[in-house]
């Protein structure tokens, strides 16, 4: 299954991976807008083709899927040198989206929709894994 992968940073956000005990409802299973406040907005999308920018983030047919757990990312010019500037500065962080919670091979709506987008499951883009890019 695809993983949206994203860069975020925004001037509101705290720009740092959500923790757990940011599962605001308690379902055991942290959203996108969950850990939003922590990592702020979408920059760029680590897609396999096509644009590279916020426009493209929840197009999960454009991002890898990741083959035997390995993702090997290679897009040219992906970011701009504001976007370096940010990164270099600690700002950036880095977001896996995707989730198969009740692992049954697919992005299901076993757990509801996406709050980002209600065409979406929400496991295609529940936070999967997280780091801050120094």
């Amino acid at each position: 299954m695809p993983h949206a992968v994203h860069i975020h940073y925004g001037e509101e956000a705290r720009h740092e991976c959500p923790t757990p005990g940011r599962d605001d409802d308690g379902d055991r299973m942290l959203s996108a807008s969950e850990g939003g406040p922590a990592y702020g907005p979408i920059v760029a999308s680590l897609t396999t083709s096509g644009t590279v920018g916020p426009e493209n983030a929840l197009e999960l047919g454009l991002f890898s899927t990741a083959p035997g757990g390995v993702m090997d990312y290679r897009h040219g010019g992906i970011v701009g040198a504001d976007t370096v500037g940010d990164i270099r500065d600690r700002e950036g962080v880095v977001v896996v989206h995707g989730v198969d919670h009740d692992h049954d091979g697919t992005y299901g709506f076993g757990p509801g929709a996406s709050e980002l987008d209600p065409s979406l499951p929400r496991e295609g883009t529940d936070v999967a894994a997280c780091g801050v890019l120094r």
